[in-house]
């Protein structure tokens, strides 16, 4: 987040949230959204910075599994960033 922050000028009507273990707290956050990024760290078992992309009906078996090394309970931890 320091250096989305600092390295970035974020457009008009684009937020980065750190969410860090909200989860679903962060529903009010985002709900009005009309694209929204998460990123998070996850278990996959690939080497450390593997980008792994999960959509639509990947999402909640990943957050049911708890891949999230943070959490104690199902969440996505997110960071909503702008697209490239």
């Amino acid at each position: 987040m320091e250096r989305l922050a600092r390295d970035y000028e974020l457009p008009d009507g684009v937020a980065a949230v750190d969410g860090g273990t909200l989860g679903l707290a962060l529903l009010a956050e985002v709900s009005g959204a009309d694209d929204l990024i998460l990123v998070d760290a996850v278990r996959t078992g690939e080497p450390a910075g593997t980008q792994v992309r999960l959509d639509g009906d990947a999402v909640a078996p990943a957050v049911r599994e708890r891949l999230s090394p943070t959490c104690s309970t199902p969440c996505v931890c997110s960071t909503p960033i702008p697209a490239a």
